[in-house]
């Protein structure tokens, strides 16, 4: 049956003055909503006239297309979303609303029976996506008398995907024009968009179906909350070494570390193979400084759209929750993401949001830029970290070689947006602004250090170390190392003596089956942080081999190996024993001690290979 009629909903016919409709607003929400919203809604509601809404993150933009059809006797508004997951959160609080009830239309729900349904009158918001709006069984829909009466609003949510995502990747965004002539002119048609510069507006009018008449309402996209950076990579873009700065702060004491210390970050890539690649490269040097693996990978996440969407919320839930909550930080610290990572979602306290190379535009740039600091009270930071080639060299660093024509040719190719702010002298506030036709007052700039690099003309973010110094502060001594290393092999001889004397194994390969040598290196590289056998665990868990099992079961079949109990733990007592020896130890030894621990290495090796003689 129908959805009853709001208490606050009226005919179209006898709209209400613009007194009434805001105290109408304030019984349907519980706030008093800001003018230009009401403004917005009145627009649509009663004026049904066309609307493109371009306003900073937080605004409160999702307000407007949820109120229309609240308002409206009857009415039902498409919402046409680019995402599941954002379908989810805008229908999760569209149920809040009095006489409110949304509909989510899928690949997994659009049936006969739902569509039914919908053309009953049962719902008042159907959320849906370009590729289900644009079908032929919707079509039938639309083509539905009653349910084209009901119709009083179509919105477009994130509207800036139109002419971003509309050429190879989501086609039907290009075509959601066609969705114009199916429908009544008299039903208004709303866009909204964080970020669209002029040129990308005029795009979206023509592709997205808007009349020529279109009234366009525009908010400042400035964040004063937010700190903007650009830095040159540095270095190699394999190696992702200008983005180890963001582990610094999880690093209470040499090889202690606390993930909780790591300020939420979202970390934009434009490659799925790029995400993946940096992750399991953060996750390395976080093991490196001295966490379990296992935390490691909950810290750092890769979230793009081959991901499960279970695997998708699971994430975002977590990154979610405030840090100053019930229920103590979310776990997940380190967000490498496409786009698919914070479009509509509301994360008020992410500190920092690092571009990693070069989008393809300003608005992109801008709307990733603006998922810092959402909530109130918070400060964040932007950093984008460019190419090198993108900068123009300076007049006294003219080149003529190929590889300087090349560059040309490739900055000529740029957004001309970004290659003007990549190579600005002065505020990067003002530049961006500026090319989205914005001006800077006095009163919404913030203090020079607080503004871009370009005003404090110092690094608001840390650089990362030097490679060479790359988590000096957790690798162990070159002394440490050796000398682990040959007790190590020791073992490994002794051992393996003990446990193969009677197979046909040769000695090395006795010692291989004992212990893998990458192996026994990797435990003498780490060895110094090496404190319990659950430490051992980690470093040694995918290696495969069968004394993996620390509690002296073998995990390969019975009477294979046949290792006695509890001599897993050997390694262990040997790190651990150099450990206590070495404790009071300074990490870079003096000469004196370098000399001295020359000496016993070597002799510890004549000894290893005396024995290996005598046998």
């Amino acid at each position: 049956m129908p959805v009853k009629s709001n208490a606050v909903s009226f005919m179209p016919e006898d709209p209400p003055s613009a007194e009434k409709l805001r105290d109408l607003l304030h019984r349907l929400h519980g706030f008093q909503p800001r003018p230009d919203q009401v403004e917005a809604i009145k627009t649509l509601a009663i004026d049904q006239r066309d609307l493109i809404l371009i306003a900073r993150t937080g605004w409160g933009k999702s307000m407007i297309f949820q109120s229309v059809p609240a308002l409206r006797t009857g009415g039902i508004a498409l919402l046409i979303m680019p995402l599941n997951l954002l379908e989810e959160d805008q229908a999760a609080s569209i149920k809040k609303i009095s006489g409110c009830v949304p509909c989510i239309l899928n690949s997994k729900s659009n049936n006969a029976h739902v569509r039914q349904r919908i053309m009953n009158g049962e719902f008042t918001h159907i959320l849906l996506g370009p590729e289900i709006a644009l079908s032929d069984k919707f079509a039938e829909l639309l083509r539905h008398r009653e349910f084209h009466q009901r119709l009083v609003l179509v919105a477009i949510d994130e509207l800036h995907v139109v002419q971003q995502w509309g050429g190879d990747w989501r086609k039907h965004y290009s075509r959601i024009g066609v969705l114009r002539h199916r429908i009544d002119k008299r039903v208004p048609w709303f866009g909204t968009s964080a970020t669209l510069d002029p040129t990308m507006l005029q795009d979206v009018i023509q592709l997205a179906g808007f009349q020529d008449e279109v009234e366009v309402m525009k908010t400042t996209i400035d964040r004063p909350d937010i700190s903007l950076s650009i830095r040159r990579i540095e270095h190699s873009i394999a190696s992702f070494h200008d983005l180890s700065f963001l582990l610094d702060e999880a690093v209470t004491a040499p090889g202690q570390v606390s993930m909780s210390q790591i300020p939420k970050t979202i970390v934009y890539m434009d490659s799925i193979a790029q995400i993946e690649a940096a992750e399991f490269q953060m996750i390395e040097w976080l093991v490196r400084l001295g966490s379990q693996r296992a935390l490691a990978s909950a810290a750092i996440q890769a979230y793009h759209s081959q991901l499960a969407d279970f695997d998708k919320r699971r994430i975002s839930e977590d990154f979610c929750r405030p840090d100053r909550g019930q229920g103590g930080p979310a776990i997940h610290r380190i967000i490498l993401a496409t786009d698919a990572m914070g479009m509509g979602i509301d994360n008020p306290d992410i500190r920092r949001v690092i571009q990693w190379k070069q989008p393809s535009s300003m608005c992109t740039l801008f709307q990733r830029a603006g998922r810092a600091a959402r909530g109130s009270g918070y400060m964040g930071d932007f950093l984008w970290l460019v190419d090198s080639w993108c900068f123009e060299p300076m007049e006294n660093q003219a080149d003529a070689s190929r590889r300087a024509k090349l560059e040309r040719v490739r900055r000529a190719q740029l957004d001309p947006g970004l290659r003007e702010l990549i190579n600005t002298r002065g505020c990067i506030r003002k530049c961006a602004l500026n090319f989205f036709g914005e001006s800077m007052t006095d009163c919404q700039r913030p203090g020079p250090l607080a503004c871009c690099t370009g005003c404090s003309q110092v690094d608001i973010l840390p650089r990362p170390r030097k490679q060479e110094q790359q988590l000096r502060k957790s690798k162990v001594p070159n002394w440490a190392r050796l000398r682990a290393r040959t007790d190590l092999i020791q073992w490994r001889k002794t051992r393996a003596a003990q446990l193969f004397h009677a197979s046909f194994f040769q000695d090395e390969d006795a010692h291989e089956a004992l212990m893998p040598t990458h192996l026994l290196d990797n435990l003498a590289r780490d060895g110094y942080h090496i404190h319990t056998i659950n430490d051992l665990r980690d470093r040694i868990g995918g290696s495969g081999f069968g004394w993996r099992d620390l509690e002296g079961r073998s995990s390969r079949p019975s009477g294979q190996l046949g290792l006695p109990r509890g001599s897993t733990s050997e390694p262990l007592q040997l790190l651990v024993q150099l450990k206590q020896e070495t404790r009071d130890k300074p990490f870079n030894s003096s000469m004196q001690t370098g000399h001295s621990v020359r000496i016993e290495v070597s002799h510890r090796l004549r000894q290893v290979k005396k024995g290996k003689k005598g046998r």
